[in-house]
């Protein structure tokens, strides 16, 4: 592998996006330096480096983990690396969007008949980031995964940066599109759910122990996690005291050992002296 020096290039992690623009019209062998450069860099950061694979020019034009562009059609879009180098996409909704209130991306699985389904399959949304709304290319078994460890299915193939903005701005165009044409059954359907009974409702949700509770479930979600902590610290104490026991036990095992030996030798002591004194004896006769 070439040095920096010797392939004329810097090191890979402090590229710029802007330096990296021109990268598409450079030779094989420029990219394959560049390539070879983030490699090393990906050594010395993790100890290995990716292998190789139809991301390699992804990989190395885009080596941030995040990229965002504000004002889209009036929208907000993100990309970001998964931690398998995957790309995934999202949507940031304006603050007066009619499913700006929506709490779960579940919602969109419920939608009615005559209203068109989101153009990919929408896997993150809810309380965490209100109006945020995004699809994955991790667990759809069709994509190609840079880091993931195990065998990938034949078929699947690698979504680059690119190709994944073009589908935030399909789903943006997707948003606007529910917004103009199905307004009123859209404001129909109930837009809070719950995660204890996965049922939705008109009535806002509440967060509970992490999850989006409706008001009966709140006290439900509440009793079950402190039964749980309950348990937790139990356990925790019945460790503890078994450790203690059991180091009582050691401790008591070995006081009883060394009281066993000093008698021994106590023992043993006596022997050797009633024998040198009866060879004492034995000398004067």
């Amino acid at each position: 592998m070439p040095s920096r020096e010797e392939s004329g290039v810097g090191k890979a992690s402090d590229v710029k996006m802007a330096d990296m623009e021109k990268f598409p019209t450079w030779s094989e062998t420029e990219k394959e330096r560049w390539h070879e450069n983030r490699r090393f860099s990906e050594r010395i950061r993790y100890g290995r480096a990716t292998p190789k694979g139809p991301w390699d020019e992804d990989l190395t034009m885009y080596q941030s983990s995040s990229y965002r562009w504000d004002n889209v059609k009036g929208f907000t879009v993100y990309v970001r690396r998964s931690p398998w180098l995957s790309w995934n996409g999202y949507v940031k909704l304006p603050a007066d969007h009619i499913l700006n209130a929506v709490s779960h991306y579940n919602f969109f699985e419920a939608l009615p008949e005559d209203v068109p389904k989101p153009p990919m399959p929408i896997t993150y949304g809810g309380h965490n980031e209100p109006g945020v709304f995004g699809f994955d290319h991790t667990w759809q078994g069709r994509d190609l995964m840079p880091r993931w460890p195990m065998p990938q299915a034949p078929w699947a193939t690698f979504k680059d940066r690119k190709t994944v903005y073009e589908e935030c701005v399909a789903l943006l165009d997707w948003f606007n599109t529910i917004a103009a044409d199905h307004a009123d059954a859209i404001k129909a359907m109930p837009k809070h759910y719950c995660e204890q009974c996965c049922e939705f409702f008109h009535e806002p949700t509440k967060v509970a122990e992490g999850k989006l509770c409706c008001g009966p479930c709140e006290a439900e979600v509440r009793k079950e996690a402190r039964e749980i902590r309950i348990a937790v610290a139990d356990q925790h104490n019945y460790a503890k005291q078994k450790t203690e026991r059991t180091i009582a036990a050691e401790g008591a095992r070995t006081v009883a050992n060394k009281g066993d030996m000093a008698n021994a030798g106590a023992i043993y002591a006596a022997m050797m002296a009633k024998k040198k004194k009866g060879k004492g004896k034995g000398g004067k006769k």
